[in-house]
């Protein structure tokens, strides 16, 4: 039997080889029994004797009437082994075979034939594959535009010549940096790369080196994508929760890289699963609608890739689904912790079971008081919950059965809610008219802002550029911000603005006015003038900004002063023939004070000077009479400075000034004939005394005298500093030279000048600076901050220890525009 079927087998091979070779010989015909024409193939090159380098390319060609697909085989064994070039082709008669293999022969073949085996055909003779002299890498997969998943299994394909072993690479960032694969790999022409790096990149790209000495070399000639890992993580139901069979519960999780889940349950801690649904979009919400009816504490949610399984996650912890009535409530959110702002509108969430319809309510007080939000609201575990503009750091929310009011259940943690920023500018608001420099308060009202920034405009604040800052931030719960406009404007707004982001912010309705500050100076009598009762004097002045002004008079230093005259134009000039109704005696105590009057307010004091030191008015039948004035008791006069002796005199010409340092036991002549004008600069000497007094008398006359009424003080002279530039309210320019201006006394060896562009809040320092024996020094200074606030500030340092503040002085506030 076993000899039969061998005979069988060599039979059925003989007749089968006959008709592939009958069909190999590409004869073409027909069939002279049937008449029906055969299907011929026929190839002509390559067709034996050829030689070919590895990795070039040459054309297969061929004839035939083949209708149907054809399959391209190729042998490096003289056709012991065939292995595939091209399957299911259209028989166009060519072939483009590229890259030929780098498999070295000269026992190749090449076989066509039709995919049925109808027809096949064989090259003639054997070929050559030769190897190459050359070395080449092709990279042939990724070449850019793919998008490949961290995690996964991935193929790096290539074909190369004269190349053994290569180094695989891939860079995140287009080639700034390159990271090795794996090691050394043999040039197989492909590499499974897995898993792909969790570098999620859309500037990846791979590199392939010759392991030898790193030539060839070949890349990516595009980025393609590394996309992030995919992950989920369940959220809800994670844990704790009680779940009634029949009843629906929002499954939660988030997740990356995931277009569909699959979501599962298990009852018994995960040793079996239940398919909840199979495929879903993963949106991070599904509504697992009538819980099955089960009775289990040991359930759990597992949501996985719909795609493959992987990634997944479950729950932390076990969960319970009963199907017995069960109330309870957990509320989850707010549950302490939050900022939730008034005005918006958040959800309350909480998970209950066996309750149909609850009641919520809310506390400002940490559950002193309880305030109802709805009473009988349909048990879908949330609310959308439109947030009252109030403020209160100490809330909860409460939800219970509305039925009666069992089980309940608050927030664990109070929360917070803050009220929506409102800012209303009261002060000035349009229509004010204010004085420059007088003092002005800006008046606001506020809610839920901490600080506000105030600014103004001198000219209605068309362009951004026209507002300036007065103040960066100053506390909003105050509600006022004194200060002072310093120059004249009909066009005056002022700004203000949360400083924390600039929202909200109101704006003065309209413009208000800032005029020049109304000035006077009393010119005369302005001191140590001499006026008879009864007699005719001209009182002068110099007054701006003033329409109308009041003269009044005092003799008694200025505690009391009686009206001369008022409601008068302010011409600068006044005649007034003194009163014996306003003074009818003696007085060397004598001040005129002029002041603008205002009809609608007569004690207005905007504008008010008065005489700088007394003078007299006596009856006339007084015939001499002499009043020392200063130093009259009390003062301090210090040596080597020039301080003023003051007197009245009457029908005196020349008076003898001394002084004494032990009260009068002795006199010094100070000056022994002088001119009575009333005034005389004396340097006192180096002698301290707390018992001086000063005489002045008659020099025709020594019977008429006065002298100081009590003693004053001879002391050294300190050390001092003064600045007499800048000024009060002096502009200057910014980032343009200008002067600081100052005096100081010998014993100041040097200076440190500091700028403030906030009122002497902080101080900067400019320099330090030597200050020889001259008593005014100058240093050039460029300011290079616009401020309304701006002032100086000079410490002098002792000659004794230069190390010590002697002395310092700070300027009046100035502008810098």
């Amino acid at each position: 039997m076993r000899k039969l079927l061998l005979i069988m087998f060599a039979m059925v091979f003989v007749v089968s080889s006959c008709k592939l070779d009958e069909s190999e010989d590409g004869d073409t015909g027909t069939d002279t029994g049937t008449g029906t024409t055969t299907t011929t193939m026929k190839i002509t090159s390559p067709n034996g004797g050829e030689s070919f380098s590895e990795g070039s390319s040459t054309e297969i060609k061929w004839t035939s009437n083949a209708t149907t697909l054809l399959r391209i085989q190729f042998s490096y064994d003289n056709g012991a082994s065939w292995y595939l070039v091209a399957d299911s082709l259209v028989n166009s008669g060519v072939y483009s075979w590229f890259p030929l293999p780098t498999t070295i022969s000269n026992q190749c073949k090449l076989r066509v034939a039709t995919i049925s085996g109808t027809a096949a055909d064989e090259t003639d003779q054997n070929f050559s594959i030769t190897k190459s002299n050359s070395q080449s890498i092709t990279l042939l997969s990724p070449i850019g535009g793919e998008s490949w998943e961290a995690g996964s299994n991935q193929q790096i394909k290539w074909f190369s010549i004269g190349v053994d072993s290569l180094i695989i690479q891939y860079t995140p960032n287009n080639g700034i940096t390159w990271s090795n694969v794996g090691k050394v790999v043999k040039n197989t022409g492909i590499f499974f790369w897995e898993p792909v790096p969790n570098t999620p990149s859309t500037l990846a790209k791979i590199r392939l080196l010759d392991a030898d000495d790193s030539s060839p070399v070949v890349e990516s000639p595009k980025v393609f994508e590394i996309l992030p890992e995919p992950k989920i993580k369940v959220k809800a139901p994670n844990g704790g929760e009680v779940l009634v069979s029949g009843s629906d519960k929002m499954i939660e999780w988030e997740s990356e890289n995931i277009e569909n889940v699959k979501i599962a349950y298990t009852l018994n801690n995960g040793f079996e699963w239940i398919p909840i649904i199979d495929k879903y979009p993963s949106t991070g919400f599904y509504e697992w609608k009538n819980i099955p009816i089960a009775n289990s504490k040991l359930c759990k949610i597992r949501v996985y890739d719909a795609k493959d399984s992987e990634p997944w996650d479950v729950s932390d912890n076990v969960f319970s689904i009963t199907n017995q009535t069960t109330q309870a409530i957990t509320i989850t959110s707010p549950d302490g912790g939050e900022a939730w702002e008034g005005g918006s509108s958040h959800a309350i969430t909480w998970n209950s079971s066996g309750i149909k319809r609850v009641k919520l309510e809310y506390t400002l007080n940490n559950g002193l008081t309880w305030n109802q939000l709805v009473n009988d609201f349909e048990n879908n575990g949330s609310y959308q919950w439109s947030i009252p503009d109030i403020f209160s750091s100490q809330c909860k929310i409460k939800v219970s059965d509305s039925e009666d009011a069992e089980p309940s259940d608050e927030s664990n943690g109070v929360f917070t809610i803050s009220q929506v920023p409102t800012l209303d500018l009261i002060s000035p608001d349009g229509n004010e008219n204010l004085i420059a420099g007088a003092p002005v308060d800006i008046i606001w009202t506020s809610k839920g802002i901490d600080n506000i920034k105030i600014e103004f405009t001198e000219k209605n604040g068309i362009t951004e550029s026209d507002w300036f800052t007065l103040v960066e931030s100053t506390p909003a719960g105050v509600g006022k911000y004194s200060t002072s406009f310093t120059r004249a404007s009909d066009l005056y707004r002022v700004r203000i603005s949360d400083a924390k982001d600039g929202s909200p912010r109101d704006v003065s309705s309209s413009t208000f006015r800032v005029t020049q500050k109304p000035t006077i100076v009393v010119i005369s009598p302005n001191g140590g003038e001499n006026w008879l009762v009864g007699s005719p004097y001209d009182i002068t002045w110099q007054a701006n900004n003033i329409e109308k002004i009041r003269i009044e008079i005092s003799v008694n230093g200025g505690k009391n002063y009686v009206n001369i005259d008022s409601n008068l134009v302010n011409n600068g000039y006044y005649r007034w023939t003194v009163d014996p109704a306003k003074i009818n005696f003696n007085s060397d105590l004598c001040k005129v004070r002029i002041s603008e009057f205002i009809a609608s307010d007569p004690t207005s004091k905007r504008a008010v000077d008065e005489t700088d030191t007394y003078f007299s008015i006596h009856k006339k039948e007084v015939e001499k009479l002499i009043r020392v004035t200063a130093p009259n008791g009390g003062e301090n006069f210090g040596y080597n400075e020039f301080n003023e002796i003051i007197w009245a005199s009457v029908n005196v010409d020349f008076v003898k000034i001394e002084y004494t340092i032990n009260n009068g036991q002795n006199w010094v002549t100070i000056i022994d004939k002088y001119p009575s004008t009333g005034r005389y600069d004396w340097n006192p000497v180096d002698l301290p005394s707390s018992l001086a007094r000063v005489r002045i008398t008659d020099y025709f006359d020594p019977s008429v005298r006065d002298e100081s009424d009590n003693y004053f003080n001879l002391t050294k002279k300190l050390p001092s500093v003064k600045i007499i530039s800048p000024m009060q309210l002096q502009q200057l320019d910014v980032n343009t030279q200008t002067d600081i201006s100052f005096i100081c006394t010998e014993d100041i060896v040097k200076v440190g000048i500091y700028s403030s562009i906030d009122n002497g809040v902080t101080w900067n320092l400019v320099t330090y600076q030597n200050t020889p024996a001259d008593i005014q020094h100058t240093f050039k200074w460029i300011p290079t901050q616009q401020t309304e606030m701006g002032r100086i500030r000079i410490d002098g340092y002792l000659s004794i220890d230069p190390n010590i503040v002697g002395a310092s002085d700070t300027s009046d506030r100035f502008i810098v525009k």
